[in-house]
C-alpha cells in the first residue's frame, strides 16, 4: 500500500515537473503584465471546481466503505444473537440449529470474503444459507420454546437482507470513467498553475510539485478505498471472527 501511495505521489509530481519544464519557455516568451492575474484567476476557478468534485467523490467512497463495514457488523451480530437464542431449544434441535449457524458464519469468513474481493458472491455460502433455512425452517416448536424459535426465524430472515447488503457493498463505488475524468481534471489544474510566470524555475517546480503531491494523495485514497473488500485498506471478516469465537465459547469447543 505504501509503495502504491508513493508511486501516486511520484507520478503526480513528475507530471507537474514535466508540465512546468514544457510550458515555461512558452510562458516566458508570451507573458505580459496581466498574465499572472489572468492565469491566477483561471487556476483559482479550476482548482475550486476540482476540489468540489473530488470532495464529493471522496465522500461517496468513504461513505460506501463505512456502509460495507456496518453491513458486516450487523450481519455478524445477528448470527451471534441467533446462536444465543437457539441455546434454549431442546436437543437435538439445539445442536442442529447451532451447527448450521456456525457453518454459515464459517463460510462467510472463508468462502465469501475472498469472492467479495472480486465483487462476487460465493455459491458455497449460498448453499450454507439454504441449509440454515432448511434445518431451522423445518422445526416444529412446542410452547416451551416457540417464542425463542419465532425470534430466531425472524432474525434468520433478516440475515438474508443483511447478506445482500454486504454483497452489494462489495462492488466498486466509482466506475473507471470517474477516475479518468478526475485524473484529467487534476492535470488541467496543474497545467493552469504551470502556466503562471515566475522568475525562478525551481521555485515554480516546487510549488507545482507540492500541489501535485496533494492531488496524487487524493487519487490514491479514492483508488484504495474504491473496492471496500479489496486492497490493504479494506473491510475484513473480523466481525465474523468474533462471532465464531463466541460460538466456540458458548458451545465449549473454544
Amino acid at each position: 500500500m505504501w509503495i502504491v501511495g508513493i508511486l501516486f505521489v511520484v507520478v503526480s509530481v513528475g507530471i507537474a515537473v514535466l508540465l512546468v519544464a514544457a510550458l515555461r519557455p512558452v510562458v516566458t516568451r508570451l507573458a505580459g503584465d496581466d498574465h499572472n492575474s489572468v492565469l491566477g484567476n483561471a487556476f483559482a476557478a479550476v482548482a475550486t471546481l476540482f476540489a468540489i468534485v473530488a470532495g464529493l467523490l471522496v465522500f461517496a467512497v468513504v461513505g460506501a466503505f463505512a456502509a460495507a463495514s456496518t453491513a458486516c457488523s450487523q450481519e455478524a451480530a445477528g448470527l451471534t444473537q441467533m446462536y444465543r437464542n437457539v441455546q434454549i431449544f431442546p436437543q437435538p434441535q439445539r445442536s442442529q440449529a447451532g451447527e448450521v449457524i456456525k457453518a454459515y458464519t464459517l463460510s462467510v469468513q472463508e468462502d465469501e470474503f475472498p469472492t467479495m474481493a472480486r465483487g462476487q458472491r460465493s455459491p458455497e455460502t449460498g448453499k450454507a444459507m439454504d441449509d440454515m433455512f432448511n434445518v431451522i425452517g423445518n422445526m416444529t416448536p412446542d410452547k416451551s420454546w416457540s417464542d425463542q424459535y419465532t425470534v430466531v426465524a425472524r432474525k434468520m430472515t433478516d440475515i438474508v437482507a443483511l447478506r445482500e447488503a454486504r454483497i452489494e457493498s462489495s462492488a466498486p463505488v466509482l466506475s473507471p470513467i470517474y477516475l479518468i475524468v478526475l485524473s484529467i481534471s487534476a492535470i488541467v489544474t496543474l497545467a493552469c498553475l504551470a502556466l503562471i510566470h515566475t522568475e525562478n524555475s525551481l521555485t515554480h517546480m516546487l510549488a507545482v510539485g507540492l500541489v501535485a503531491s496533494v492531488l496524487g494523495l487524493v487519487m490514491f485514497l479514492m483508488v484504495e478505498l474504491n473496492s471496500p473488500y479489496n486492497g490493504e485498506i479494506s473491510v475484513g471478516p473480523s466481525s465474523f471472527d468474533n462471532t465464531l469465537r463466541t460460538i466456540e465459547r458458548i458451545s465449549g469447543t473454544g
